[in-house]
């Protein structure tokens, strides 16, 4: 691809269970590598628990959702993974998302975002509308 995307990866974090918040991070992280092997940037709110491991324990959520607002923020589109209607981080994100005029597309449940074939088509289909 000769432009590619810069392709902010939403949906949701957290969840009432340990073992759902640890789905929810594999599902983004694994959105973000098919993004990523067919030929576009992702930034990847998903892989932020790897900043809580370093330095300062006492990051608030409110500057993870800063971080990422601004990231967003340069993005040429956002994707909206399954599971976002109940999500207090998907809801600011997508009123900034609106707020900026960043396009949304919402995958949905039955999208296979595992598959490369299915990833490429989906990207093919934004892309579309942005060469």
């Amino acid at each position: 691809m000769s432009n590619p995307l810069r392709v902010y990866v939403a949906g949701p974090y957290s969840a009432p269970d340990h073992m759902q918040v640890l789905r929810n991070i594999r599902r983004g992280q694994n959105a973000a590598k098919k993004i990523l092997d067919s030929g576009h940037y992702p930034f990847c709110p998903f892989i932020d628990y790897q900043l809580l491991f370093h330095g300062d324990e006492n990051t608030s959520i409110e500057t993870l959702y800063k971080y990422s607002l601004a990231f967003l923020e340069v993005c040429d589109v956002m994707i909206m993974l399954p599971g976002y209607e109940e999500s207090k981080g998907c809801k600011g994100e997508i009123e900034f998302a609106n707020e900026k005029k960043i396009p949304i597309v919402y995958v949905a449940k039955t999208f296979n975002m595992y598959a490369p074939m299915y990833v490429e088509l989906f990207l093919n289909e934004v892309c579309d509308g942005f060469q």
